[in-house]
């Protein structure tokens, strides 16, 4: 899955925690390995820049704006961590002859493949939902 949704679910799981820091971090980082059994195939450059970059970047400076930057950049950072770990801080995607991908998190096998169209609908309702919890 894309890095919207992963936030998404990192912010649900620190928000639902939120007697305890700990855990909503450690259980934002379990969402993530439950959400890598829905793929992305089909995704192309301009649709992670559409669907995923820009949403998550709207979100970032609306966090700002509300003044919920930590919540955003903790679900962001722990939803996202083993995508950080694995794909080099996301350098294996922008230079990847230069950083190659490892899998050291990534064991699963997606076991729902979604429509280009629907994942892209994911990405949107994803920024739609992050909107409403961090106003």
């Amino acid at each position: 899955m894309n890095a919207t949704p992963h936030t998404l679910a990192g912010i649900i799981a620190i928000k639902l925690a939120s007697t305890n820091i700990y855990v909503g971090c450690a259980l934002a980082v379990l969402s993530h390995f439950g959400l890598d059994y829905i793929n992305e195939a089909g995704f192309q450059k301009k649709d992670r820049t559409i669907f995923d970059m820009i949403p998550l970047i709207i979100c970032f400076c609306f966090s700002i704006y509300t003044g919920n930057i930590m919540l955003f950049v903790q679900g962001w950072f722990f939803g996202n961590l083993p995508d950080i770990i694995d794909k080099k801080a996301y350098l294996s995607i922008f230079f990847p002859s230069k950083f190659k991908s490892t899998n050291y998190l990534h064991w699963q096998k997606p076991l729902i493949n979604p429509k280009v169209n629907t994942t892209r609908l994911i990405g949107i309702v994803s920024m739609i939902i992050i909107f409403l919890i961090i106003k």
